[in-house]
């Protein structure tokens, strides 16, 4: 089987090379793909399309598609693209997008019209320092430790916050969503997270 490893954001396809090595153990193939303004490709700048781009270009039929927290919207974008190459979507603690809306929207399962979306559903801007280029990066060490690593031991947390590069959402979350043909295919257990208490 070959998987194609999407990473989440302030990542890059680095993140992923223990996972590669484990799988390859494992008698499977196994790619990791680099978004636009991360890892190798940190200098570049790319919309949700640039994104989805990337990963389609390395997709090989029966491809299985693994996304990991925000490379999930990503992942289920590429999916809609090339439905006849994937086999299968996995989300590994991945957001799944909501058609006709935005990745805040999904994020937060609150529409626009709704009022004030809040940005900080997950508690990371705490841990952030923002540029008036509207990027933002991890303050220091310790922050990305405790909202990324925190079951990492002190090395792996420290060669993983060493590769993050800063995020710059831009055109990325204002850009509406849609995945018909996502839609349309075989449906197992992917469904957008719900809280458990509805108010």
């Amino acid at each position: 089987m070959r998987f194609v490893l999407v990473h989440g954001g302030f990542h890059g396809a680095w993140c992923w090379s223990r996972t590669i090595l484990e799988l390859e153990r494992l008698g499977h193939r196994a790619v990791a793909v680099d978004l636009p303004g991360h890892g190798e490709r940190r200098d570049e700048e790319g919309d949700l399309g640039d994104r989805r781009d990337a990963i389609v270009s390395v997709l090989r039929p029966g491809d299985v598609l693994v996304g990991h927290s925000g490379g999930g919207y990503d992942a289920t974008v590429a999916a809609d693209a090339a439905t006849g190459l994937v086999r299968h979507v996995v989300y590994l603690a991945a957001g799944l997008p909501r058609e006709g809306r935005t990745i805040p929207e999904a994020m937060t399962m609150r529409d626009a019209e709704d009022g004030e979306i809040d940005g900080d559903v997950t508690g990371m801007l705490r841990y952030l320092r923002f540029h008036d280029d509207g990027r933002m990066e991890f303050a220091d060490y310790e922050g990305a430790r405790d909202f990324f690593h925190h079951d990492c031991d002190e090395p792996t947390a420290r060669w993983a916050f060493e590769r993050l590069t800063p995020e710059s959402f831009g055109d990325y979350h204002s850009a509406t969503v849609s995945i018909p043909r996502f839609w349309e295919a075989d449906q197992d257990r992917a469904k957008p997270f719900l809280n458990s208490v509805q108010e």
